[in-house]
């Protein structure tokens, strides 16, 4: 699975990173006011995350609009004082219950298969 989150915290796109690392999922974190189709496709993307952090209802509904056009990917946004679930066709999850609950939601949504454990870097 490879995600595309747009997030202009780098301290919780680190998290994320780091968190889809250990369990094989490639996340590339990416600044709010980048071109998010452009990287989805270089990226091989089959899921999108918009951090909105406070913003969630407005957000959702410009994500739900990028979710139309992208029908293949899961679109989801992460945000404060939500709780997870479904908003129209875009994946809403709260931003502080971990970058886990966050990959487990878009892995059970792609319908992808994710090994939850450490990637090893040396080959044998």
């Amino acid at each position: 699975m490879r995600v595309v989150l747009v997030t202009d915290d780098a301290g919780y796109g680190d998290e994320v990173a780091a968190a889809g690392d250990a369990v094989g999922i490639d996340v590339t974190v990416l600044a709010g006011e980048c071109n998010v189709a452009a990287t989805m496709r270089r990226a091989g993307a089959n899921a999108v995350v918009f951090d909105a952090q406070d913003e969630v209802d407005g957000l959702a509904d410009r994500a739900g609009t990028f979710a139309a056009a992208h029908p293949s990917a899961v679109v989801g946004v992460v945000g404060t004082g939500v709780e997870d679930g479904w908003k129209d066709n875009v994946l809403v999850v709260h931003r502080w219950r971990c970058a886990d609950r966050l990959l487990d939601q878009l892995t059970v949504h792609s319908g992808m298969k994710v090994a939850h454990a450490a990637r090893s870097s040396v080959g044998f």
